[in-house]
């Protein structure tokens, strides 16, 4: 080492500079925290996935149970982390009854886990554009990632963002993240994402339905309104505001008081009797005969 002299009889060696440590990034869910910057393309990309229509022809009854039974089946295999047999499930839900939003929905939230983000968007895209399905399509996401919405929903949400990273300005991905966001409870990262959407040329008709559904979900899980208790709500029934209680004016000025209607009108005071006392009958002279009548 330097500074230290060698024993006597023992040649010096050269000292060898150990090399530099190399730290490997941390890594979380096998994701890679600090990755290689990748190339941006931030040229204005419209409809960079392309959605067919979804046919929207009303399916039997019995179907529309089959695909809600699938659903189901897709959210327990998603809550388990299961997403290869959750996204059978879905598409399979779709193709049962394809007017449904719901299964559409959640099969492009399946492959945002699985990180097919094209697909995703497509899917997306397709329950979105659905108009006649009047039943709740939205899903929270702690319904649908239970206990790791704050865990594993983060890290598809980390890598959701790299990916737009890549095209910012593609309204596509804006409109996958916004709704990824609004799905994860990033309400207002979520606005802003699709505030850009529709300023790069994104339809603003799949943000006004994104919104309604979700508006829709939370109307349906916020609590009802407390109702006042019957002895409260007086002689009107339930769900109506007790009357006003009122004092009476004093007789004087009821008269005064302004009256509603041809059925209300004041009182008429009676008419004053006047006693006049009579008076003696004058006593009439006979009358006097003239010259010529005699």
């Amino acid at each position: 080492a330097p500074g230290i002299p060698a024993a006597p009889g023992v040649p010096l060696q050269p000292q060898s500079i150990p090399a530099p440590a190399i730290t490997v990034p941390e890594s979380r869910g096998g994701e890679q925290l600090i990755s290689p910057p990748v190339p941006v393309d931030n040229s204005l990309i419209n409809n960079e996935f392309p959605a067919a229509i979804v046919d929207e022809a009303t399916t039997p009854a019995v179907d529309r149970i089959r695909s809600l039974r699938y659903q189901a089946s897709g959210d327990n295999a998603f809550r388990s982390e299961e997403y290869a047999s959750a996204e059978v499930f879905y598409e399979t839900a779709t193709k049962t009854a394809p007017e449904r939003r719901a299964p559409w929905i959640r099969l492009a939230w399946c492959q945002v886990a699985q990180g097919r983000f094209a697909e995703a968007t497509v899917n997306l895209k397709k329950g979105l554009r659905i108009q006649q399905d009047p039943t709740t399509s939205w899903v929270n996401g702690g319904e649908l990632y239970g206990d790791q919405l704050n865990s594993v929903a983060r890290v598809h949400h980390d890598q959701l963002l790299k990916w737009l990273e890549q095209r910012p300005k593609s309204t596509d991905r804006l409109l996958l993240t916004a709704a990824f966001q609004k799905l994860t409870n990033r309400h207002s990262m979520s606005r802003e994402v699709a505030a850009a959407a529709i300023r790069h040329g994104l339809e603003a008709d799949f943000v006004s339905a994104m919104e309604d559904l979700t508006e829709h979900r939370a109307a349906r899980d916020r609590p009802p309104a407390r109702q006042a208790p019957r002895h409260e709500q007086g002689i009107q029934g339930k769900g109506r505001e007790p009357a006003p209680v009122t004092t009476p004016a004093p007789e004087s000025n009821r008269l005064d008081e302004p009256k509603v209607g041809p059925e209300v009108t004041p009182p008429v005071p009676p008419v004053p009797q006047l006693h006049v006392p009579e008076a003696p009958t004058p006593a009439v002279p006979a009358p006097q005969l003239s010259v010529l009548q005699k």
